[in-house]
């Protein structure tokens, strides 16, 4: 007995004086696994990757790449967990790039049954078949009243709060996120959020809570995959969220089942009819589900594109003033479209802001089986693959001295269609399926906007957060005079 109880000692020995040096040849074998350059690193590097060893500030990632690029060339990769492959940045987008799915980390596990979650394949294509004609362009006309009115809120909220201040600056960034949420609740819900009026009344709304609860999980899982679930805590107040969205969503497909006119023209009842008819493309159970990630989607990417937008312009007087007599003789109640897109340097603002300050800057390809060498590097199928956003914003062989806000570039194509060298709605089978949505909420917003205020910068200029979507991270504080009809500031309300 003592000599088995002796041997088992010096196994475990053995075991605990090999281990170290075990483990350091597993992370010295994966280090050295590829050619690519990689940034440096420190010894904590090596065990929870460059995204958490303290070198990055996770609010600029968008922005270290970038730089990273500039000191390692077009290609490197980055490490995750154990010396693992987290993701390879590349600055020029390969040809295979375009029909390449995105990773779907930290979608899948929020609505794994949503166009946002599902992997392409046959029932993802299914879906998106059935869903796309929802936000066709005279889809989007018919939902456009709804915008506008919105809109029309939002500047009637300013206006209050520039008369009841002296003009003095404010910081609009929330006003724009519960604009857009309430945009989507009329659309794709028929139903009221009400976070325009709880913002006038100052109390809280629990659609706002709620959707930035959903969007935090969205990035938790997506920088700690499944660690995220060890914050239990966390964890329950996403699910009440989520429980929160679903119920109203459900409450509108009933009342679509029951031919209620309260729900009629909604999103929510319109994938409904689509789930109820022959032949369904939309299984019942995926609906409300898709609701969800209609918001995730499409919530704070126009209220964050809007906000850089008013930045650009407050910060441009000039431009500002020519964007102003462009819209001048849109009847905004009632503008379609069609009248929205014919105001090139308004859309040109549109998408400069989605340039120099990108809403959604990292999109991560999953690399397909045979893909071609890059940079002569060859890159591993099922790695992960960044096409920088901001590199490609400021790429001058696409936009001409890139540091400069110039909205005439879109009259003169440097965009592409609707952004498409920005990537600025994806790109090939993954292009936002709402984008046209997208578009004639942060233009209506822009042109009402115009149409009421002349814009100053407030006193200090707002600095990027990258959290799902790229924000202000302390607000935007603007200045807004409000106009006559002629375009001169009015004095502030009595």
């Amino acid at each position: 007995m003592g000599v088995a109880i002796m041997m088992g000692v010096i196994g475990v020995n053995i075991v605990l004086n090999l281990a170290p040096a075990v483990v350091f040849l597993l992370l010295w074998r994966r280090l050295h696994s590829s050619t690519l350059p990689t940034p440096a690193s420190r010894f904590a590097t090596y065990l929870v990757g460059h995204m958490l060893d303290g070198q990055v500030d996770l609010s600029l990632r968008h922005r270290w790449y970038t730089q990273q690029q500039e000191l390692l060339g077009p290609v490197y990769r980055y490490l995750g967990f154990w010396c693992g492959l987290d993701a390879i940045v590349v600055s020029k987008v390969p040809g295979w790039y375009r029909k390449t799915d995105s990773s779907r980390n930290g979608l899948f596990g929020v609505l794994p049954n949503s166009l946002l979650g599902l992997p392409m394949g046959p029932a993802w294509a299914t879906q998106r078949k059935a869903v796309a004609p929802l936000f066709s362009r005279l889809s989007v006309d018919s939902f456009l009243p709804a915008v506008h009115a919105k809109c029309a809120e939002v500047c009637e909220l300013w206006r209050e709060r520039a008369a009841a201040s002296g003009g003095a600056e404010q910081d609009v960034h929330p006003q724009l996120l519960s604009w857009s949420l309430d945009i989507f609740g009329r659309v794709a819900c028929a139903h009221d959020f009400e976070a325009l009026a709880c913002d006038r009344e100052l109390r809280a709304n629990p659609y706002a809570a709620a959707a930035k609860t959903i969007l935090d999980e969205v990035i938790c899982r997506a920088i700690f995959g499944r660690l995220a679930f060890l914050q239990r805590g966390r964890v329950r107040a996403f699910q009440r969220a989520q429980q929160l969205f679903r119920s109203t969503a459900e409450i509108i497909l009933r009342r679509a089942d029951e031919g209620s006119s309260s729900a009629a023209g909604s999103l929510a009842a319109k994938l409904a009819t689509l789930s109820s008819s022959d032949g369904c493309r939309v299984p019942r159970s995926n609906v409300a589900e898709e609701v969800m990630g209609l918001m995730v989607a499409g919530h704070e990417t126009s209220s964050n594109t809007a906000a850089w937008a008013l930045h650009l312009l407050a910060t441009h007087p000039v431009v500002q003033q020519q964007v102003r007599e462009e819209v001048a003789h849109l009847e905004l109640g009632r503008a379609t479209l069609g009248e929205l897109y014919a105001c090139p340097l308004l859309q040109g603002v549109m998408y400069e802001a989605l340039r120099l300050h990108p809403t959604v800057p990292i999109v991560r390809r999953v690399v397909p089986p045979g893909a071609a060498d890059i940079a002569g590097h060859k890159i591993p199928a099922g790695a992960q693959l960044i096409v920088s956003k901001v590199g490609l914003g400021n790429d001058p062989t696409s936009f001409p001295q890139p540091a400069r806000f110039d909205p005439a570039r879109f009259g003169r194509g440097e965009f592409g269609e609707h952004g498409s060298k920005l990537h600025a709605f994806g790109l090939g089978p993954r292009l936002c399926v709402g984008y046209r949505l997208a578009e004639a909420e942060v233009l209506s917003l822009l042109a009402h906007v115009l149409r009421h205020f002349q814009l100053a910068p407030g006193s200090a200029p707002p600095t990027e957060s990258l959290n799902v979507t790229l924000a202000p991270a302390d607000g935007l504080l603007l200045r807004l005079a409000p106009l006559g009809g002629k375009g001169t500031a009015l004095p502030p309300h009595e």
